[in-house]
């Protein structure tokens, strides 16, 4: 049995791929109540629901369970973006010139969401992401510089990248971007179509949902 839980635990601390966590699960369903075996059970079956496109629930919102889509996995990494809107934000209160890094939208991601959404085991989860804040691609508007985030919005270039599909982008209402429009007063959007409207809205518009994303580690 002992070579059994070993040989379960490295499957399991090796795993990179929902196949070769599977092997890992089949080990220690063997191994029924042998030590910990249980507990690695439960962390096998987070570790596979947690599989690229699937649904998820990972915090709560205004009494609300939080459902996110599993947009990339690497390792035990998985980067998650909501469903739906969480809430309707300004990118900024003030309509001066702004970017991402020193936008209200950021920083109420970032304090007063993350705070009210997750419990102190679930923020622990969340991990740090590095985030690219290239020039928009239409207008080559600066779009200020890279960022530290623990929740942010996606980009155009990200939007292109995960949802390369508009049918897949549309929700009922517009959403953020982290990419400005044509100047530093408009944020690019989503509209209700999937198609991402480049030339901005008012950064000070309180009337454009939230769609945030997070990264997070499995334990």
């Amino acid at each position: 049995m002992e070579i059994l839980y070993t040989q379960a635990k490295e499957a399991f601390f090796h795993a990179t791929t929902h196949e070769t966590m599977l092997v890992a699960k089949k080990q220690f369903e063997q191994l029924g109540d042998y030590k910990d075996s249980a507990n690695y059970l439960k962390k096998c079956d987070t570790w596979l629901h947690f599989s690229l496109g699937n649904t998820v629930v990972y915090g709560n919102y205004k009494g609300r369970p939080l459902e996110w889509t599993v947009m990339e996995a690497s390792g035990k990494v998985r980067l998650l973006l909501a469903n739906d809107n969480v809430d309707y934000q300004p990118f900024n209160l003030e309509r001066d010139n702004t970017y991402w890094a020193t936008s209200h939208l950021r920083q109420w991601l970032n304090h007063d969401f993350i705070n009210e959404a997750f419990t102190m085991a679930e923020r622990m989860s969340i991990m740090i992401s590095k985030l690219k804040n290239p020039a928009s691609r239409e207008w080559n508007t600066y779009c200020g510089p890279d960022t530290k985030d623990k929740v942010f919005v996606f980009s155009h270039e990200e939007i292109d990248q995960y949802l390369p599909d508009s049918a897949d982008r549309g929700l009922n209402d517009w959403w953020w971007t982290r990419t400005m429009g044509y100047i530093l007063l408009a944020a690019a959007c989503v509209y209700t179509d999937g198609s991402v409207y480049d030339l901005g809205i008012n950064i000070h518009e309180r009337h454009i949902g939230v769609r945030p994303a997070i990264r997070i580690m499995l334990r």
